[in-house]
């Protein structure tokens, strides 16, 4: 396995997207906890009743006032099943 340099870190060292996704996520989450009106959920966009139905979403949305869903940004990095 090679041990070359980059910016500090061995190639072999290097997290995945996945665990920078994560730590990133974390990170999100902790400075978010300080404030009661967002949340960080983990869910799949292509299950939006799991979305909705989320404790944490329902605390935040009344299903029975209006609302939208912007996606903007995001529809293009989902598979077609």
């Amino acid at each position: 396995m090679s041990t070359t340099e980059h910016t500090g870190t061995r190639w072999a060292e290097r997290p995945t997207t996945e665990q920078g996704w994560l730590e990133r996520a974390r990170d999100v989450a902790a400075l978010l906890a300080t404030d009661a009106s967002t949340t960080v959920i983990k869910a799949d966009l292509r299950e939006p009743d799991v979305i909705f139905d989320h404790p944490e979403t329902r605390r935040l949305i009344d299903a029975d006032e209006p609302f939208a869903v912007l996606l903007g940004g995001i529809l293009m990095h989902l598979e077609v099943a």
